[in-house]
C-alpha cells in the first residue's frame, strides 16, 4: 500500500476539484477532493479525509478517510480510517476498520474479488 507521500502516485484530484463522469487511471491515485461516476485504477487508491466519492470503485488496494456512496471493489487490502463513512457493498480479500468508521453495506471477503466480479 503507498503512503501519503509516496513518490509513485500517479494522480491527485485536490480539495477543490469536482469529477463528474467516469475516471480511469493505471496508476496510484489519492483522492482529496469529489467524484461522482465510477472509478477505477488498477493501482492503489487512497481517500482523504473530507473527500466525497459518490461512485462504484474497483482498485487493487484502498485506504479509506473520506466518504464513499457507492460500492468498493477491492482485489487486495482495504484499511477503513476512523473518520471514513461508507454507504455501499464491499467485496475484497482482506480488510481492517478503525474504531469510529461507520459501514452501511453488505461486506464479502475472500477469494480473489476482482476476477469474481467480472465473471459476474
Amino acid at each position: 500500500m503507498f503512503k501519503k507521500t509516496d513518490d509513485k502516485t500517479e494522480s491527485i484530484i485536490g480539495p477543490s476539484t469536482k469529477i463528474d463522469g467516469n475516471f480511469k487511471s493505471n496508476g496510484n491515485v489519492i483522492v482529496a477532493g469529489e467524484i461522482i461516476g465510477k472509478f477505477v485504477t488498477t493501482q492503489a487508491l487512497r481517500v482523504e479525509e473530507g473527500a466525497r466519492i459518490s461512485a462504484d470503485i474497483e482498485a487493487r488496494e484502498a485506504v479509506i478517510a473520506g466518504e464513499i456512496n457507492g460500492n468498493l471493489l477491492i482485489e487486495n487490502h482495504l484499511d477503513i480510517l476512523s473518520s471514513a463513512k461508507i454507504q455501499g457493498d464491499i467485496k475484497t480479500i482482506s480488510i481492517s476498520v478503525q474504531q469510529g468508521a461507520s459501514i452501511n453495506g453488505k461486506c464479502t471477503m475472500g477469494g480473489s474479488s476482482i476476477n469474481d466480479k467480472k465473471q459476474e
